[in-house]
């Protein structure tokens, strides 16, 4: 696939000739789920429940999004995530954490699972390219993540905690800021992971994390 430069005069000519017949089709991308380290057994006793992503109505628009200022943000409709950002990350969080083995099982949006069981929400609080400083533009992902486990269990724990990353863009093309978001994605969810593991209430008090075995 052409590299499309995202900022300069080749985005600015996509915005302007955007009514155009000959304008070309939108470009549609996905991040994806990566592979974590896998718990030896189950660290945790009974399900993990995770409830859909939320976020503020900007994040999410499938166009990719650009910060070009404190305030002023831009919306592009030509480059776009082929699902919602919400969906996908959904999806790429709860796959994850089944991956991961901490959990007797892993289900998304289960409403009807019954009690003793853990619950994940996510709330998106950051999804574009930084391009308040030209000379260092970044990839930015931050989410709010809220962990709680059902008192029955005699292992409750629970924490709030933000996660964000913010990666470097090194040429400025598509390609270079999807890769960007899913290097930050990788990163987000496997501190998340490691944030739970250490929040079991046994290894609180040790201070230790479980052996992991690699993931196949």
């Amino acid at each position: 696939m052409k590299s499309i430069k995202l900022f300069g005069a080749l985005l600015t000519s996509l915005f302007l000739s955007g009514c155009l017949s000959n304008t070309p089709p939108p470009q549609h991308y996905l991040l994806h789920t990566s592979a974590v380290t896998h718990a030896k057994k189950p660290l945790f006793r009974a399900p993990l429940n995770i409830a859909p992503v939320q976020s503020y109505q900007a994040w999410g628009s499938t166009g990719f999004m650009y910060r070009l200022s404190e305030y002023e943000y831009q919306i592009d409709y030509y480059h776009r995530f082929l699902i919602s950002p919400d969906t996908m990350m959904t999806e790429i969080v709860t796959e994850n954490l089944a991956q991961s083995g901490l959990f007797k099982s892993v289900q998304e949006n289960n409403q009807l699972l019954e009690a003793p069981h853990y619950s994940l929400t996510l709330y998106l609080l950051k999804f574009y390219a930084d391009y308040q400083d030209l000379t260092r533009p970044l990839a930015v992902i931050s989410f709010k993540v809220n962990f709680s486990g059902n008192a029955a269990l005699g292992e409750h724990t629970s924490f709030q905690k933000i996660f964000t990353a913010e990666i470097p863009l090194q040429d400025n093309t598509s390609e270079d800021l999807i890769n960007a978001w899913q290097t930050g994605m990788n990163q987000i969810t496997n501190d998340i992971i490691k944030t739970i593991q250490a929040h079991h209430p046994k290894l609180k008090k040790k201070n230790i994390v479980p052996d992991m075995a690699p993931q196949a």
